[in-house]
């Protein structure tokens, strides 16, 4: 596993696929984003999952709708977070991202995670705007 602490260019990649010994790799992004539901805030990880990727899945236990619906803009919350805000599918959320300068992205929650890595949100790349 190779971790940077500030995004990196589309190339590095391809360079860390090109080393002796490295037999399959692909990136993982974590961005900040503060989420919002109905009145409620909280700052937490947003996880990008990239379909095309092999190494990764999604937490496995993932309930309502897949990633990936055609049109759809949608996210999928842990389950923790979402037995906290008692959230649903097909509920609408805000989501900030703090380090990307856009402004406030609305999204639909797709279905839930159980993901062990606590509170957070999963987006597949093709959906982030």
């Amino acid at each position: 596993m190779v971790l940077f602490n500030q995004p990196v260019r589309d190339s590095a990649l391809a360079e860390i696929r090109g080393r002796p010994g490295v037999l399959q790799a692909e990136g993982l992004a974590g961005l900040p984003v503060r989420v919002r539901y109905h009145t409620r805030l909280r700052e937490v990880p947003m996880l990008v999952h990239d379909r095309a990727g092999g190494l990764r899945e999604l937490p496995r236990g993932v309930f309502g709708a897949w990633l990936g619906v055609a049109g759809s803009a949608g996210v999928l919350v842990s389950e923790s977070l979402a037995k906290d805000w008692k959230m649903r599918v097909g509920d609408p959320i805000e989501v900030e991202f703090l380090n990307r300068g856009v402004p406030l992205q609305n999204y639909t929650i797709l279905g839930f995670s159980q993901d062990l890595m606590g509170k957070m949100l999963w987006i597949e790349s093709s959906t982030l705007r």
